[in-house]
């Protein structure tokens, strides 16, 4: 089991910086949760970051984790009292993914051209579904961008706890269906051409 590096805020807006041992980042993310502890970096331990990728892997997607970890550490700095440019300069320079980098980079690019971070999400919809770029924008509009965006990002960690259940209550059925198909199989092409034979 690999241990993680992490660096997060508490209510009181105190960053404190940990060692934890898990089966993954998700994991971590739901220690940190448990311990009202807002996420800023987690990191495995012994893995080295750098810039050695400059571009974007055709494989390379957000998943799930990125885009909790993208809204609660945005929400996170935010809450700090500093303007949302400095934000995307803090998280640019913190984030390991060049995909999310990307993300960062064009939203910080966007916003001194005047348009609102909703409209980064949006252009990026393959990531970010119409529900996320509504609540961002309704945030940006009220004035409560950082309120939405923690509320946004706690909805994202259910949301992925909840399909992590059902993924697991389908091994079982999935498992029983494979080994059905194989017995079936089995039937078909050995044990019903032998009967055949005898019989005949």
């Amino acid at each position: 089991m690999p241990n993680f590096i992490y660096e997060a805020i508490d209510k009181q807006g105190m960053k404190k910086s940990g060692e934890l041992q898990a089966d993954s980042k998700a994991g971590v993310l739901d220690h940190l949760s448990r311990q009202d502890l807002t996420p800023l970096s987690v990191r495995e331990k012994g893995v080295v970051s750098g810039n050695k990728t400059l571009g974007i892997n055709l494989f390379e997607r957000v998943t799930a984790i990125d885009r909790i970890l993208l809204t609660k550490h945005l929400s996170a700095v935010v809450k700090s009292g500093i303007s949302l440019r400095e934000a995307l300069d803090i998280l640019i320079a913190d984030t390991e993914k060049p995909i999310v980098k990307k993300i960062l980079t064009d939203a910080k690019f966007n916003l001194e051209r005047g348009q609102p971070l909703s409209a980064t999400f949006e252009s990026w919809g393959k990531y970010f579904s119409p529900v996320f770029v509504g609540l961002v924008k309704a945030g940006e509009v009220s004035g409560n961008l950082e309120k939405t965006l923690d509320q946004l990002g706690d909805q994202l960690t259910r949301d992925n706890d909840l399909v992590k259940k059902v993924k697991s209550a389908m091994i079982y059925p999935a498992i029983l269906i494979v080994a059905s198909t194989a017995v079936v199989m089995v039937l078909l092409l050995f044990v019903l051409p032998r009967l055949a034979t005898s019989f005949s």
